[in-house]
């Protein structure tokens, strides 16, 4: 009986950060990061909680002091990926 219930927190904290919120909090911190090394006075970063496609990604928004927004794909957590990005296109995001 203690094995069984072992295995539902296991999946839960170490292969699930979609549902802790890792990915968020791992994702605001490459976000800060990314302002700093490309000289951004930043005012403000949000992130969202899911990495929606399996890339090891997570939709980001910067506001910097003068309200100029940004947004980015930033590395969330568990995963080898590290930094930011350009938003990657979909053929939703295309126009004819």
């Amino acid at each position: 009986m203690h094995r069984l219930s072992v295995i539902p927190a296991l999946l839960l904290f170490s292969g699930c950060p979609n549902l802790t919120g890792a990915h968020k909090d791992v994702a605001q911190e490459q976000a800060h990061k990314y302002a700093q090394e490309m000289g951004i006075d930043l005012a403000h970063v949000s992130c969202v909680r899911q990495d929606t496609d399996g890339d090891g990604y997570v939709s980001c928004s910067l506001k910097d002091a003068a309200g100029e927004t940004m947004s980015l794909e930033c590395a969330g957590a568990w995963n080898l990926n590290a930094g930011c990005r350009a938003p990657k296109l979909s053929a939703g995001t295309l126009q004819p």
